[in-house]
C-alpha cells in the first residue's frame, strides 16, 4: 500500500475540524491586507483550500494559483485559475499583479529571496505582498519545519525580508494558537504558528 501524497494530506487536513478552523483563520489574516479586487498571485497555493476560499469570500478578486507540484495542481479546484511554475521565476509581465501571497510557502522554497525579487517585479507599483511564515519558534512550527532554518526567525524579520524587497512600508505580528484541535488568532511570539508580514511596493 502506498503512503499518502503530499496533496492527498493536505486536503484531509483541510477537511477535518481543526483543518477547517486553521483555514478560515488564515484566509482572515491575508484577506485582511488584500484590496477589494484586482489580480492575486497565491505562490505555492498547494491544493487551493485558501486560494478557493478567499475567492469565495472576495469576488472582486481575480485570484491565480501557482505551485511546481503538479500532484498538488491537480487538486485545486476546477473554478480557480492555476499555473504550474516556480515562484522564482514567476510567469507574469511587470507590474501585472496588484497582490501577492505566500501562504506557508515562503519558509519551504529553495531561493526566497528570488521568490521575493520576482513578486517586486511582477507587483504594479502600490500592489501588496501578504506573507503567512511557519513560526519556527513555536512547537508546532519546529515540527513542520522538520529542521529546516529559514532565514527569519520572528515577524519583525519576515516583515524586513518583505519590506526590503519592495521598497515600500511593511508591518509584521504573530498569529494564530493551536492546541489540540482548538484554533484562535491570538497568539504571543512563542505561541503562534504563523508569522504574519505584508509590505506595499514602493
Amino acid at each position: 500500500m502506498t503512503s499518502p501524497s503530499w496533496a492527498d494530506r493536505h486536503a484531509r487536513f483541510y477537511g477535518t475540524r481543526l483543518g477547517q478552523r486553521v483555514l478560515a483563520a488564515e484566509v482572515g489574516l491575508v484577506l485582511g491586507n488584500l484590496p477589494e479586487s484586482g489580480t492575486v498571485a497565491s505562490l505555492g497555493c498547494g491544493v487551493g483550500a485558501h486560494e478557493a476560499e478567499m475567492a469565495r469570500r472576495r469576488p472582486g478578486l481575480r485570484i491565480i494559483g501557482l505551485d511546481p507540484d503538479p500532484d498538488m495542481l491537480r487538486a485545486v479546484p476546477a473554478a480557480l485559475p492555476r499555473t504550474l511554475g516556480d515562484a522564482a521565476a514567476l510567469p507574469f509581465r511587470d507590474g501585472a499583479l496588484d497582490a501577492a501571497v505566500f501562504v506557508t510557502s515562503l519558509e519551504f522554497m529553495d531561493r526566497p529571496d528570488l521568490a521575493l525579487a520576482e513578486v517586486a517585479r511582477a507587483l504594479r507599483a502600490g500592489g501588496v505582498a501578504i506573507a503567512l511564515a511557519i513560526n519556527p519558534r513555536s512547537e508546532w512550527g519546529r515540527e513542520r519545519l522538520g529542521g529546516r532554518a529559514p532565514p527569519w526567525d520572528d515577524a519583525d524579520a519576515l516583515g524586513g525580508a518583505l519590506g526590503g524587497a519592495l521598497g515600500g512600508p511593511h508591518s509584521a505580528t504573530h498569529a494564530l494558537c493551536i492546541d489540540g484541535d482548538r484554533a484562535w488568532p491570538e497568539a504571543g511570539p512563542e505561541e503562534a504558528v504563523l508569522l504574519v508580514a505584508w509590505a506595499t511596493k514602493g
